[in-house]
């Protein structure tokens, strides 16, 4: 019977109780990239707008959205998209996402040159700067 109370206690206090459903990795993932995609989506209009088909807008945008989705840190991603309790545990996260997304960032470059060449669109190759 002390068993039973002391796992229960665990549950409790250790996991925020075990009832509690958090959402499956995928489903954050894709809330993330959701999010991603409409931040973002303005920056790859005003970049490339002159330069890309809106289809090749768009393809580009979520290829980003999806590839950035993946260099973010758990906490990162529960700031995006997690429930309300998540986001202010995780709101030094902020910050960091803040400075990853920006379309001049290290990450970003990094990531749009790799969906360049994944989608084959060399003309925005010349945009993106080293």
């Amino acid at each position: 019977m002390k068993k039973l109370g002391f796992i229960v206690a665990i549950c409790l206090i250790g996991f925020g109780g075990c009832a509690q459903t958090q959402p499956s990795n995928e489903t954050l993932d894709q809330q993330v990239e959701k999010k991603l995609r409409e931040y973002t989506q303005p920056a790859v209009d005003k970049l490339y707008s002159k330069v890309l088909s809106t289809e090749e807008a768009e393809s580009l945008n979520a290829c980003v959205a999806k590839n950035f989705t993946s260099k973010l840190t758990q906490e990162e991603k529960l700031f995006l998209a997690g429930s309300a309790a998540e986001k202010v545990q995780y709101k030094d996260a902020a910050s960091t996402i803040a400075q990853k997304a920006k379309p001049t960032s290290t990450q970003m470059k990094e990531v749009t040159k790799y969906c360049v060449t994944e989608l084959g669109i060399k003309k925005v190759a010349s945009k993106i700067a080293n």
